[in-house]
């Protein structure tokens, strides 16, 4: 595949990258230590690009898209392996799958009763950790993604609307402006709960 961008403002500098989504997009991740990014979209879509930079002009290509066992409804998140070799993804068809972008194959490997709004690889502790509208955390181990079978379930206050994870803390923050930090070595009780000061919903 390849699809090079094009220059999209000649006063800001920006780029426009090729092939877009046919919708809007929902989650854009780089790769840990690759020259890679990934673009998920509400068109169901998600794609792999590589990138690279000579003095001030951007170029990049299209990598994969994902084809082979695709997501059914809008996909909203995305998470890299720690080697850069397989892609995360959770989607409003409450399903997240991993998606190996050397062979293309893609495999469901878990489950929620509503929509997949965030998820992230833990290296640490060779989980993927997803977060739903169904109030609830999952932790899957990597090494039998496979099987869906999650190691442990949270139920939280409300819907997960946005999480992020920092070597053994994540950070979850729901429906209800409640925020909750857990340690990742005991991850099923929070080590901290608080009300966002922010007015509105996160």
């Amino acid at each position: 595949m390849s699809s090079t961008n094009q220059r999209a403002d000649s006063v800001s500098g920006d780029y426009q990258v090729l092939p877009t989504p046919s919708d809007s997009a929902s989650c854009i991740k780089f790769a840990p230590s690759q020259d890679r990014f990934a673009i998920t979209a509400w068109d169901s879509s998600a794609m792999v690009f590589s990138y690279s930079k000579d003095g001030a002009h951007l170029q990049s290509q299209l990598v994969s898209k994902m084809t082979q066992n695709p997501h059914t409804l809008p996909v909203l998140c995305c998470a890299w392996s720690p080697d850069n070799a397989k892609l995360a993804t959770g989607a409003v068809d409450k399903t997240a799958k991993v998606w190996d972008i050397s062979t293309g194959v893609t495999e469901r490997f878990a489950t929620h009763d509503q929509p997949i709004k965030s998820l992230h690889w833990i290296p640490s502790r060779s989980m993927v950790v997803t977060g739903s509208w169904d109030k609830t955390l999952k932790y899957w181990p990597t090494a039998t993604m496979g099987d869906c079978k999650a190691a442990a379930s949270v139920t939280l206050s409300e819907r997960i609307y946005a999480m992020d994870v920092k070597d053994e803390t994540a950070v979850v923050a729901c429906a209800d402006r409640v925020i909750h930090t857990f340690d990742l070595r005991s991850p099923t009780v929070p080590i901290k709960t608080h009300q966002s000061p922010l007015r509105h919903q996160i």
